[in-house]
């Protein structure tokens, strides 16, 4: 409760000012990849490296100031030490309100046995996000590993079952010019595999070009049909419902996606480089994975994040993620925290 409240704080105090250091750390811990898909290739990076587990203590022992942190990569459960990775946060992070993280779903056995070790490390909410972009023929053809719409379920199934307060876990499904119009057939063959699904756990993400994704050169997945796309996000919409904050918060994710979707500008003042960050394997810092500008390198900066939070650097970037110049987008790993630094435009905005 503490550290709920305290995060509370922290998020509601960013509307009237940049945080003096982020709450929400994106960190990544590998570009390794198991999975092949269309709209992202990282996987097609052979020299793909881990973040070293020694970087990562003295980086946390330093920066230890987070209540938000997710873990992501590339495919974490790649490495064999994402436990003593959430143990080392949780001995230093004392703050910490969620740990979140997205998979794959492919290595299920080992998914299931780590995260059962995590939350015995009694966080005080742990959230995982399986990875669905289709109906089976379609997720698999997108994801190009055979298999991976069963193990993906076989995941999700599996992590339902745990029965702990502190956990959750949903379907993130990403939305590209490949699947745009299947939201609702996706629903329907979750549905038809786990007739207890709702859709409070799915999570819509839209998918871009960027450098950090290797995908640049591939503008087919940019949706090309708009007018198509708001109508099916309007349909999740309206049959959504809003029963707990973070309920709300991704029913205005949707909002504002839908304006993004018209305007191709990010739809509410972006809170990356003040409320958060990106670190990279490399400890390289950037304002998250679309804007491929470096704020700075922790190493160089002996893993403390503080000191290079007040460098010119930091701040002159930041300057340019609040003039907008930047690339735009709305994803969730910035745009909830966007959200509740704006919280008067965002729940009083009337426009869809």
């Amino acid at each position: 409760m503490i550290n709920t409240l305290k995060f509370a704080a922290k998020a509601a105090g960013s509307n009237f000012a940049d945080p003096q250091l982020p709450y929400k750390l994106t960190m990544v811990l590998t570009g390794r990849c198991n999975n092949r898909c269309k709209s992202c290739n990282i996987w097609q990076n052979q020299n793909a490296n881990d973040s070293l587990i020694e970087d990562i203590e003295r980086f946390f022992k330093k920066s230890n100031f987070f209540s938000w942190i997710s873990l992501t990569g590339g495919e974490i459960f790649l490495r064999n030490d994402v436990f003593s990775v959430c143990k080392i946060i949780k001995d230093n992070v004392k703050d910490v309100c969620f740990l979140t993280f997205p998979t794959n779903g492919y290595l299920t056995e080992k998914i299931l046995a780590d995260v059962d070790r995590i939350l015995g490390l009694n966080f005080n909410k742990v959230v995982v996000s399986v990875s669905l972009d289709g109906p089976l023929d379609m997720h698999n053809t997108l994801r190009g590993v055979d298999g991976s719409w069963d193990r993906a379920l076989k995941t999700f199934c599996g992590l339902k079952a745990v029965k702990n307060r502190r956990f959750a876990v949903n379907f993130g499904f990403t939305i590209s010019n490949y699947n745009m119009r299947s939201i609702g057939k996706t629903i329907e063959s979750i549905k038809a595999a786990y007739p207890k699904f709702s859709l409070k756990d799915l999570h819509l993400n839209l998918a871009f070009n960027a450098e950090r994704y290797s995908n640049m050169d591939n503008k087919g997945i940019l949706c090309t049909d708009s007018d198509g796309l708001i109508s099916e996000l309007t349909t999740y919409q309206e049959n959504k419902k809003l029963l707990d904050p973070i309920s709300v918060i991704d029913y205005l994710h949707v909002k504002f996606l839908k304006r993004y979707i018209k305007s191709g500008r990010t739809p509410l003042p972006c809170m990356s480089l003040a409320s958060s960050c990106l670190v990279d394997v490399d400890w390289n810092v950037y304002p998250c994975f679309n804007f491929n500008v470096k704020a700075g390198n922790l190493k160089e900066n002996d893993f403390d994040l503080a000191k290079l939070w007040a460098s010119g650097i930091r701040r002159a970037v930041r300057a340019r993620v609040k003039a907008g110049d930047c690339p735009h987008c709305w994803t969730p790993c910035e745009s909830f925290q966007t959200i509740l630094g704006n919280m008067p435009r965002a729940f009083f905005s009337k426009r869809a």
